[in-house]
Parts: structure tokens; sequence; C-alpha cells
């Protein structure tokens, strides 16, 4: 009778190591603050979320225990519909879609970022969201793109420069004849 017992226990033991091993890897990935990574509520409240996350929404562990930080707030409102299909989408499949938006910072300020999403479990009241600040790939974009314009404006340029040399050259060629007929004429 006690072996089946011990055995079940034994099981159970090893269960809940695999289990444990499980969620310290989870919480390491979490840690890393390789992706901000946040978990909310169905009506918008983040319960929690790691540093990258508060880092990219420039606020703290405390504002995220007292409740001041809600996904909706942080959504501009031309970004507000593009997060309700994000939210309907969680709400039937259990995951969204990756989408980019803005945030605005507890600061007032805006910073762009990737966002991807998936229910904690089956009744989709807890969703975990993964936040990447794109900052960066937005001004090397705007840097790309001065520079492409910067590249046309001296390529118009030159195009402008080698009509002047080309003026002033066909000007050179027609004048010569010009001349000599002028110079042979008072010649005569």
């Amino acid at each position: 009778v006690l072996a089946p017992q011990a055995a079940m226990l034994l099981e159970n033991s090893r269960l809940y190591r695999e289990l444990e091993l499980r969620e310290a890897k989870i919480r390491r990935l979490v840690d890393a603050n390789i992706v901000g990574v946040a978990i909310t509520r169905v009506d918008g409240a983040v319960i929690e979320a790691n540093d990258a996350a508060l880092d990219i929404c420039g606020y703290t562990r405390e504002d995220v225990r007292s409740g001041r930080l809600r996904w909706r707030e942080l959504t501009p409102p031309e970004w507000q519909a593009a997060s309700d299909r994000a939210t309907a989408q969680l709400q039937q499949t259990g995951t969204f879609d990756v989408f980019e938006q803005e945030f605005i910072r507890k600061d007032g300020s805006r910073v762009p970022v990737l966002l991807a999403g998936a229910a904690v479990d089956d009744t989709s009241t807890e969703s975990v969201l993964f936040v990447v600040d794109l900052s960066e790939r937005k001004r090397a974009e705007r840097e790309r793109d001065r520079l492409r314009q910067t590249q046309a404006d001296l390529a118009h340029m030159d195009r402008i420069s080698m009509m002047g040399v080309l003026t002033a050259s066909l000007a050179h060629e027609l004048k010569q004849p010009i001349t000599a007929a002028i110079t042979d004429a008072r010649t005569c």
C-alpha cells in the first residue's frame, strides 16, 4: 500500500522540481531585460513589468504597485483603434498580431514601440505583453532618409554644375567662329 503512495509522492516531487526549473527559466528570461515584458489585466491595468518595460515607458515599480500604469493611458488617441483591435484579437484568439505604435511616457514624451501579446490562460483575463523600443531604429530611418535627400540634392547640384560647364563650353565654341569672322571682316 505504501509503495504506490511513495511512487506518487516521488512523481509529484519530480513534477514540482520541473515546474520550479521552468519557472526559473522564464523568470531569468524576463529579468534579462532583453525585451520589455508586462503582465496586464483585461481592464488595462499593468500588474507586473520588468525593468526593460518600465524603462521604455518611464515608469517605476511604485507606479505599477499603485495601479497608475495602465495600458490605455500609455496609448495615444491616434493609436487607440489599433490597440482596441489588438485587445479584441487577444480576447478572441488568445494572441494578437505584432504591430507598431507609440507609447506616451510618464514625462509626456512619446516612444515608438513594437508590441506582441498573448493571454496568460484560457480565460483571457490576464495577458503578457512584449514591448521593444524602436527609438534607435526610427532614428536610423530618419538619418537614412536625410542622407538620401542629401544625396539627391548633391546629384541635382552636380547636374546643374554640369549644365553650367556645358553652357560655358558651347558659348566658347560658338564665340570662336564669330570672333574669327569679325576679325576677318575688320581685316577686309
